[in-house]
């Protein structure tokens, strides 16, 4: 997928609040795509899982991360 493609991915997962499940593992993703992606999901409330693994998670992503994890409408996860 790479980070261009999550980018436009965390653009369009934007309308679909009810989205419950997010699959990204191994798709070549860095600290780009990652962080466009945590941004978007900060506001669905239904979603249980989000699998990231296999990526780069740099340091830009593991603030996303713990913003994410700790943001204001809590985390669904």
């Amino acid at each position: 997928m790479g980070d261009e493609m999550a980018e436009q991915l965390a653009q369009g997962i934007k309308e679909l609040p009810m989205l419950y499940y997010i699959n990204v593992s191994d798709n070549n993703l860095t600290d780009r795509g990652m962080k466009a992606l945590l941004s978007s999901v900060t506001h669905m409330p239904m979603l249980y899982m989000l699998n990231m693994s296999d990526n780069v998670i740099g340091g830009e992503t593991a603030f996303a991360l713990q913003a994410f994890l700790h943001s204001e409408n809590g985390c669904p996860l």
